[in-house]
């Protein structure tokens, strides 16, 4: 599901999953803005299973239009990036000023590729309050350091222990490790983000629907009441401006509490 060239396009409650790619590096993936996309929104979609990115944000060499302003919010990647080193979402190009926030991302090794959570590249873009999940010692993470660009407020989680972020061409097996050296999960001087257990209702069992009227039966990535996750959002919209949107993926009004809650699931006060 892909749009190019284009203004203020919104992509909303969508299933995508299963696409494929040959023997080629490109395509495969769930949902895309590509080249000169401007002030568009992606959210409340479930991509899964696909052989590219679940949700690529990217402009090619030669674009005729800056590619600005895009938002992606509040959706949920089980097992994308199957081939070719894609990221659940993935950035690439000459991309500037995007928010990617409270999005929820499960992958677990492949055999035709060795998938990530995050990919990051550009200017002025903010990787915020967004929960990652990687078995199998897949990076969580990886990029570097781009000016103006924020990663905080974000959970990163490998249930194996096997805790990887790439960052500049360095590994970095834990988080304090990679906060010290390359200056993100910090903001206004204070540490941000988080590694601990989620409490997930059931990770890496969304399964199929190939229905989008029953988005909200993917309770897979529902918080558990005790999850540590609830709460523990960055406000964005204090902090940056962010335009956090209506709902979560399940439909919930954010914050339900004191604070945000951390990934696409706003768990609702009982």
């Amino acid at each position: 599901i892909w749009t190019a060239v284009a203004n203020n396009v919104t992509i909303q409650f969508n299933e995508s999953h299963h696409n494929r790619t040959m023997d080629s590096s490109a395509d495969g993936g769930g949902f895309d803005f590509d080249g000169g996309v401007t002030n568009s929104i992606m959210q409340y979609n479930y991509s899964h299973d696909n052989d590219g990115a679940g949700y690529l944000v990217y402009t090619y060499e030669g674009s005729p239009h800056l590619f600005r302003g895009n938002t992606v919010r509040y959706n949920i990647s089980e097992n994308d990036g199957r081939k070719h080193g894609y990221g659940a979402i993935h950035c690439g190009g000459d991309i500037a000023d995007c928010d990617i926030y409270n999005n929820t991302i499960f992958v677990s090794p492949a055999g035709a590729g060795s998938p990530k959570g995050i990919v990051t590249a550009g200017a002025n873009m903010r990787f915020c309050n967004n929960l990652i999940v990687a078995t199998g010692g897949l990076p969580l993470i990886e990029g570097e350091q781009r000016p103006g660009l924020i990663v905080a407020g974000n959970c990163y989680w490998s249930p194996d222990g096997l805790f990887r972020i790439n960052w500049g061409g360095t590994s970095y097996d834990c988080l304090e490790a990679w906060r010290a050296a390359s200056g993100q999960e910090k903001v206004q001087g204070k540490k941000t983000g988080l590694c601990v257990d989620p409490l997930l209702a059931a990770p890496g069992q969304g399964g199929t629907l190939d229905d989008a009227a029953r988005l909200e039966a993917v309770t897979a990535y529902c918080l558990r009441a005790a999850s540590p996750l609830i709460d523990a959002g960055l406000d964005l919209p204090a902090l940056f401006g962010a335009r956090v949107g209506e709902r979560d993926y399940y439909g919930a009004r954010p914050p339900q509490g004191p604070g945000y809650d951390i990934g696409a699931h706003e768990a609702v006060k009982r």
